[in-house]
């Protein structure tokens, strides 16, 4: 704005002129807007930087001049309109590439020419191509951007459907994965597969037992085999002895095809003695693995065998072969099979987990209890209580090789030198493993086996003798085959186990009596209590016992037939178990 006074003529009788120089670059400009007479300049000027002049003349004829810049901005935002629906297929190549106006479904300015109008992606006016790939097929989401000369933007949200009519994306590489599972269906780790074809790779297996082959050359073939060779003793046990020869001999056929190849330990496509034998060995840890055998084989899991009583009557897949691989995944799935575990016993995820286990049933093998002298020569007889009901066991016989010098072995006429084993026995380690056999003589109550030793010091035998699942694990097994646990008693009521044990109540079931016997590593105060099923008291017993084995006797009286568990409490142990009361009425 201006002010405009005069001497000599009232300010509303000025004669005012004006000119705009638009520009300002000193070139005239034609139109009625660039020139005009009066206060009022407001005409529609371009946008930009002009000059504009006012002559005054007041009734004197007096003239003056002044001039001075203003400027013309754009301050409004251009219209964003975005087309919706579109849709692009990409090209052979797997990509297509659109420019930001591809989705303008009409954009306009009040100043800027559309033509002068810039269409981005984003808030950058650079951003004005977008390339989609196979990643992007299908909706995505679009922002188009509009920009006038001012500067001014505004956007508008749309979607494209990217389509690959073309095909571009198909994959031109193969996948082959699977899972490998024992017979029970529980995964087996530490497997290392190994794929070869047109390239090698290899995998090793984790808890669930998977594995994936990625990226492979499609029209190739492809082998697929899996190997694990550790730790052949995982679920192998004397047990296993005892079915594998039961089927040798018809007497108990092992049913299922897995089974027969685990009992085939030597690899001959045939189960015979030599299995057993090899079974023996490493279970004596005579020997650390199978002849010609790994420790774990593997079936391809659909393979059905023609003959189930028979699986090596047709050679079965040990491996999965892949033709002309295509782009479609192929599954290679496996049945691991731990070679001389025929009962299911093998940890398949860790086997150093398999540790030692605890049963509900003890059985016992007992000696005599001597007081020797350092130099004397002493014979230990083995023997046990229930001959004809066992099926077999095993055991490792630890003694202490600093007071006692192995010097003999004898044996029952139904055992053999086979049955142990004497490559620890240095060190006081002898294992023993055995089984029934149907042609075997009567027991009785004859010795299992006798030990000599030569002392090395005073001292007395339970000291220094004990059963333990140091290196063959410790167990027996009835005619029903169930698992027992197997410990060792001297004939002074010693055990050879040291620590707190809590055994199985005999007889189990009873009518009018049973004992309860114990082992104390020291003199203690032990408590005896009964208790139902609910967890209700019934009874209880208490006493001081000396160091070694103690047991308390308990009568039926204030007991009822039926379930009932016993608990045994001293200084730091505690353990429970379960006993029988049955009616002694017919």
């Amino acid at each position: 704005s201006i002010n405009i006074s005069d001497a000599c003529t009232d300010s509303a009788l000025l004669n005012v002129y004006w000119v705009v120089d638009a520009y300002n670059d000193g070139i005239p400009d034609s139109g009625p807007q660039y020139t005009g007479t009066g206060m009022n300049t407001s005409n529609g000027y371009p946008i930009g930087t002009h000059k504009i002049t006012y002559l005054v003349e007041d009734d004197c004829g007096n003239t003056t001049e002044c001039s001075f810049l203003f400027k013309i901005l754009d301050c409004k935002s251009p219209t964003a309109i975005c087309k919706n629906g579109l849709s692009v297929s990409l090209m052979a190549s797997g990509e297509v590439t659109l420019n930001a106006n591809y989705f303008d479904g009409g954009v306009s300015d009040n100043c800027s020419p559309v033509g002068d109008l810039v269409i981005a992606y984003s808030g950058d006016p650079a951003d004005s191509l977008r390339t989609f790939n196979c990643d992007d097929i299908g909706i995505v989401s679009v922002s188009m951007w509009v920009f006038d000369a001012a500067g001014n933007a505004s956007n508008c949200q749309t979607f494209i459907d990217v389509q690959d009519n073309m095909g571009a994306c198909t994959s031109n590489k193969g996948t082959v994965s699977g899972s490998i599972k024992d017979p029970s269906g529980s995964s087996v780790s530490n497997v290392t597969v190994q794929i070869n074809g047109s390239g090698s790779a290899q995998q090793t297996t984790g808890n669930d037992g998977t594995f994936t082959f990625d990226n492979l050359d499609t029209g190739e073939d492809y082998t697929v085999a899996p190997f694990r060779n550790d730790d052949p003793r995982n679920g192998v046990s004397t047990i296993d002895i005892v079915l594998v020869t039961k089927h040798i001999l018809n007497v108990q056929k092992l049913d299922d095809p897995y089974k027969i190849i685990a009992a085939d330990v030597n690899h001959n496509n045939s189960v015979t003695t030599l299995d057993l034998v090899a079974m023996r060995k490493l279970i004596l840890h005579v020997s650390n693995d199978f002849p010609n055998n790994t420790s774990w084989r593997f079936v391809e899991k659909n393979f059905a065998f023609p003959d189930r009583d028979n699986p090596f009557k047709t050679a079965f897949p040990e491996v999965f072969n892949i033709n002309d691989l295509t782009n479609t995944e192929v599954k290679a799935d496996f049945v691991a099979i731990k070679v001389g575990d025929v009962t299911g016993d093998a940890f398949p995820n860790n086997s150093l987990s398999v540790g030692n286990r605890a049963f509900e049933e003890t059985t016992y093998l007992h000696t005599y209890n001597k007081e020797v002298r350092k130099g004397d020569l002493v014979s230990i007889a083995f023997y046990s209580d229930k001959n004809e009901s066992l099926m077999g066991c095993q055991f490792t016989l630890d003694f202490d090789a600093h007071a006692l010098t192995m010097v003999d072995l004898k044996t029952g006429s139904w055992l053999t030198h086979e049955n142990f084993g004497l490559v620890r026995v240095n060190e006081g380690l002898i294992t023993f493993s055995w089984n029934q056999q149907s042609d075997e003589a009567e027991i009785g109550t004859k010795a299992w086996f006798t030990l000599q030793f030569e002392a090395k010091e005073n001292g007395k035998i339970s000291d220094w003798l004990n059963l333990s699942s140091q290196l063959t694990r410790s167990e027996a097994y009835d005619q029903q085959g169930n698992s027992m646990n197997l410990e060792l008693t001297f004939n002074d009521g010693t055990l050879g186990n040291e620590g707190y044990s809590l055994y199985q109540n005999k007889p189990n079931p009873f009518s009018e009596g049973t004992v309860v016997g114990f082992n104390l590593p020291e003199n203690a105060t032990v408590n005896l209590t009964i208790f139902d099923v609910n967890g209700k008291m019934l009874k209880t017993m208490s006493g001081q016992f000396e160091k070694g084995y103690g047991e308390f006797s308990i009568s039926s009286n204030d007991l009822s037939n039926g379930v009932m568990y016993y608990r045994l409490d001293a200084p730091g142990f505690t353990d429970t178990k379960k006993m029988i009361m049955v009616d002694s009425k017919p």
